[in-house]
């Protein structure tokens, strides 16, 4: 699970990596692995809600595992930007 420091020193923990139960969406952690490798909280956070022209139906990553889609596509979709990021 991803937590962030907001700027006035609070930690808040990203509602869109959790289901309506309250269990963590399957496959976050495993692309949580990669993206925290390279970036900070924010921007993974960020790149689990923007839509992914990669993903099918250009749906964002949490999207994408909420409806059951394979994590390792995330994954390869993480990977590809932190490499990118990191240039």
């Amino acid at each position: 699970m991803i937590a962030c420091k907001t700027s006035d020193g609070y930690w808040v923990y990203p509602t869109f990596q959790f289901t309506d139960a309250g269990d963590i969406v399957p496959g976050v952690a495993e692309v949580l692995v990669v993206l925290l490798e390279q970036q900070e909280a924010w921007a993974v956070a960020r790149c689990f809600v923007v839509p992914s022209p990669d993903l099918p139906g250009e749906v964002s990553a949490i999207e994408w595992l909420a409806q059951g889609g394979d994590p390792a596509q995330v994954i390869i979709e993480a990977r590809r930007d932190a490499e990118r990021l990191s240039q």
